[in-house]
C-alpha cells in the first residue's frame, strides 16, 4: 500500500508507474522547491499528488488532483465523501471533512473544458 499513517510512500508510487515532475521558472531553469510532484499521464488517469518534503515542512499530508468526466460529476464525489465521512463544513469553496484525526478539504477545480476535483489531506496523527 502506498499510504499509511506515516504519509505517502513515493517509492511505491514510482514502482506503479508514477513519475516525478519538475518545476521551472519562465526561462526553463529548474527550481529547487520543497515539494515533490508525482503524476500519471492523462491516459493513465491523469492524477497528480503533491507531497511536501524538507524545508521544515511536515510531509504528513498531500494534495490530490483528479480529472472529472464533466463538471456535474463533482457532486458525485461530494456525495461519496459525505456518505463516507459525514457532513462537511463549507468554507471558501472547500468542503472540510474530518477523517479520523485528520482533515480532508475537497474542492472543485480545473476549467470548464477540463474539470477536476482537488483533495488536500492534512494528517494530524493516529486515531486513539
Amino acid at each position: 500500500m502506498a499510504t499509511s499513517v506515516d504519509g505517502v510512500d513515493a517509492d511505491i508510487l514510482r514502482q506503479r508507474g508514477w513519475d516525478y515532475g519538475t518545476m521551472s521558472d519562465k526561462d526553463g531553469t529548474a527550481i529547487d522547491a520543497p515539494l515533490h510532484i508525482l503524476g500519471r499521464k492523462k491516459g493513465e488517469g491523469g492524477l497528480t499528488i503533491i507531497l511536501a518534503a524538507g524545508g521544515g515542512i511536515d510531509p504528513r499530508g498531500c494534495v490530490i488532483v483528479a480529472p472529472l468526466g464533466g463538471a456535474t460529476h463533482f457532486s458525485t464525489v461530494l456525495d461519496t465523501f459525505t456518505r463516507e465521512f459525514g457532513a462537511s463544513r463549507q468554507t471558501r469553496g472547500n468542503f472540510a471533512f474530518k477523517v479520523g484525526p485528520d482533515l480532508a478539504l475537497l474542492a472543485a477545480t480545473g476549467t470548464s473544458s477540463a474539470p477536476a476535483a482537488r483533495v488536500i489531506v492534512m494528517e494530524f496523527g493516529e486515531s486513539k
